[in-house]
């Protein structure tokens, strides 16, 4: 049985993992409610690209889904439902998952199904992300294989969020990677802060699209409070 190989962003991943800690802080119960949401991206013959994840409450995933796929779909009008992602306390899919599964991809046989691990985002010995890419085959769910993919100012908040904690010093080329990512992105932004004060004086005229555009990136850069940064 073949199965695609997936390439997942940071930012898609950032945005799972943020709502799968979510339902954890705000769940009084031992066992969190799990984290649902959609998976957008880009298919083709070769792999699934995994761009970008909107989360939704589980019992709304199948009525609200073409409601936030339309919204993303004003800002990246390539982008289509490749899959969902549950994050859960033991890692293992329910039965109805099946149903529901097919119900989202419908007759994408390469429909994705990412299952976040929380259980083991908090166990000391987890050395790597605890996420599994499955797709659906004789009515199972068959692993794929992945890999990460990101440009440099993806990477500062990618690495910071595997990195935390550690007690390793970064080696001097990792730093100058990382240094020249954020003054990329220093760069850039500047250039979006240029734009929206010339709105506000009334020098730009306003345009809605560019304006959403700004909103998401702006949502999707990168926060961290490592003193590496600040000094930087």
């Amino acid at each position: 049985m073949t199965t695609p190989e997936v390439v997942l962003h940071p930012l898609a991943l950032i945005s799972i993992t943020q709502s799968a800690t979510h339902k954890t802080i705000n769940c009084g119960t031992n066992k969190p409610e799990r984290s649902v949401g959609i998976l957008l991206g880009i298919e083709n013959e070769e792999e699934v690209i995994v761009r970008t994840s909107f989360e939704i409450p589980e019992s709304q995933l199948l009525t609200k889904m073409s409601e936030g796929v339309k919204l993303n779909s004003e800002v990246n009008k390539e982008y289509k439902v490749v899959g969902w992602y549950a994050g859960m306390a033991n890692g293992e899919p329910l039965t109805s998952d099946i149903e529901l599964h097919s119900q989202i991809v419908g007759e994408n046989k390469n429909g994705l199904f990412l299952i976040l691990n929380i259980s083991k985002c908090y166990q000391k010995e987890t050395d790597k992300i605890p996420i599994t890419f499955c797709v659906l085959r004789n009515e199972l769910f068959v692993p794929c294989n992945y890999r990460i993919a990101s440009v440099d100012v993806e990477r500062i908040g990618i690495n910071e969020i595997i990195n935390s904690g550690s007690s390793v010093e970064t080696d001097k080329k990792e730093k100058e990677g990382i240094s020249h990512a954020i003054e990329t992105l220093k760069k850039k932004v500047d250039i979006l802060v240029k734009y929206l004060k010339g709105v506000e004086n009334g020098i730009i005229q306003a345009d809605d699209h560019i304006l959403a555009k700004i909103a998401q990136i702006c949502s999707s850069i990168p926060v961290s409070n490592n003193s590496v940064f600040r000094e930087e």
